[in-house]
């Protein structure tokens, strides 16, 4: 309730909820609890994929690493209550730890999609890298970017699309995060091109 008047206050257009390492059934108890001051104050709510785990032993499934369990949860909170905002918040990073087929996830969550979640690592650790900033071998990027944001072109995909920066800016000095923001803005730029790239070439 704190978190929702919190988010209120500070005129926040959603809540996303975490799943990593989270117990089957926990978030499902606490929607419940409060869907009815959810639907009132109108704060939309976003369950996030997750997994269990860390870098040490290694990334394993938990109740909430696939779409269809992610759908199955939303449903259920949604019947106590109508009027309630819920959707899928795609973390890409969290996929690629359980080596997940990205796109057909994505072609999964369908309308319920509202956030992607742009992350990268190496499927290995949580790196929180950026788009563009990992890769393995001699500049083989560890995620197929182009075919995600083709897989959300074709989707229709106009929704929230949040990048991961913890691990860079925490990795590189200071002075440096200025040009890892214009990097984010260029990134935005080309995929707001490909997302426009039809209506160019019929006009």
């Amino acid at each position: 309730i704190e978190l929702i008047e919190a988010c209120r206050g500070c005129q926040g257009h959603y809540i996303v909820l975490s799943t990593m390492n989270c117990e089957a059934g926990v978030l499902e108890k606490i929607i419940a609890n409060c869907a009815m001051k959810l639907a009132d104050y109108k704060v939309p709510i976003f369950i996030e994929n997750g997994c269990r785990g860390n870098d040490i032993s290694g990334y394993f499934y938990n109740a909430y690493s696939d779409v269809s369990d992610l759908i199955s949860i939303i449903d259920y909170c949604k019947s106590f209550c109508k009027e309630l905002t819920m959707g899928i918040c795609y973390n890409i990073g969290y996929a690629n730890l359980l080596e997940k087929n990205i796109s057909s996830q994505l072609r999964q969550c369908g309308e319920y999609l509202c956030i992607v979640h742009g992350n990268d690592n190496d499927g290995r650790r949580n790196d929180k890298q950026m788009p563009y900033t990992f890769t393995k071998g001699r500049g083989d990027l560890t995620t197929d970017w182009y075919h995600i944001i083709r897989e959300l072109i074709h989707l229709q995909f106009h929704g929230w699309f949040v990048f991961d920066t913890a691990g860079l800016f925490g990795r590189c000095p200071e002075r440096l995060h200025t040009y890892f923001i214009r990097l984010l803005h260029a990134i935005a730029v080309e995929w707001e091109k490909q997302y426009t790239f039809a209506e160019r070439v019929l006009a």
